[in-house]
């Protein structure tokens, strides 16, 4: 699977986001806090409707925690290309 691009709407600290993704390698680089980890999330919910730590037993985070303060509504919409066809998965 390779990601194109990732859309995030009101997900945890992003109001609104549009990550492109090239060929190759790509690396996430910043400072503690900056919102890493939350674009793994993104992809696993968008794909899953769970992250890493909504899946795991005994975990306190709730999926309403996964929205932004102060927003009612949120989403994630995701191109990927696999086995040469083209998805774009939308969950929200």
């Amino acid at each position: 699977m390779i990601i194109e691009q990732i859309i995030l709407l009101n997900f945890k600290k992003y109001a609104r986001e549009h990550l492109r993704l090239g060929p190759g390698v790509t690396g996430i680089f910043g400072a503690n806090g900056a919102g890493k980890s939350t674009v793994f999330d993104a992809i696993c919910w968008c794909l899953y409707g769970v992250t890493p730590a909504l899946g795991r037993e005994g975990a306190v985070i709730r999926q309403e925690d996964l929205v932004r303060d102060g927003q009612e509504d949120m989403g994630v919409e995701m191109a990927f290309n696999h086995g040469g066809q083209r998805f774009v998965v939308s969950r929200s």
